[in-house]
């Protein structure tokens, strides 16, 4: 895992940081999503939660669809995981898991062109990566003791797939860098 190390020629925090901040706002008007300016309703609305990040990306891999990013929300006080995946013909589906039934509820299609340019970037970042998010995901929380994953987002830096993975542990919010190869 890499968290952003300039002296070991390791990931640039700038650019990581200002796309992970771009991708992170991105979402539904009238939720809470991981990256907004007050985390703390996600915090403490996780606190109750049972399935974890991982439980989502392998449950839309289960769907037959490659998952190619995932967050947690708070949507009038309730829970839900939001996955976006890519099934084998290239359309694009945002999965929406609810913790509390720990069943997939709804799968709309992605049609809105800002949300399908992203999810054809995640995608382009996926396609490029020997790593899968799920492994990504579960490589972030082993290295960070008491913290889950909130949101994973791939992207290619450089060239290279790299996973931007927000995790949270005792009300505290961290990013780090997967590498994806």
């Amino acid at each position: 895992m890499q968290i952003y190390d300039y002296d070991s020629g390791g990931i640039r925090r700038e650019p990581i940081l200002r796309l992970a901040v771009l991708i992170l706002m991105v979402g539904l008007s009238g939720t809470v999503e991981a990256g907004r300016i007050d985390d703390q309703p996600l915090a403490i609305a996780l606190k109750n939660v049972k399935g974890t990040l991982e439980d989502g990306l392998k449950a839309v891999e289960r769907t037959g669809r490659k998952p190619i990013s995932a967050h947690f929300a708070v949507d009038r006080g309730v829970v839900h995981l939001s996955v976006t995946g890519c099934a084998e013909d290239g359309t694009f589906s945002e999965v929406l898991l609810y913790p509390a039934t720990r069943m997939i509820t709804e799968t709309p299609e992605v049609t809105d062109s800002a949300k399908l340019k992203i999810a054809a970037e995640q995608k382009h970042a996926m396609d490029s990566a020997s790593v899968s998010l799920l492994t990504a995901t579960e490589n972030a929380v082993k290295a960070n003791h008491g913290f889950r994953a909130v949101s994973i987002f791939p992207m290619l830096e450089e060239g290279d797939p790299v996973a931007v993975v927000k995790l949270v542990g005792n009300g505290e919010f961290k990013i780090v860098a997967e590498n994806l190869n």
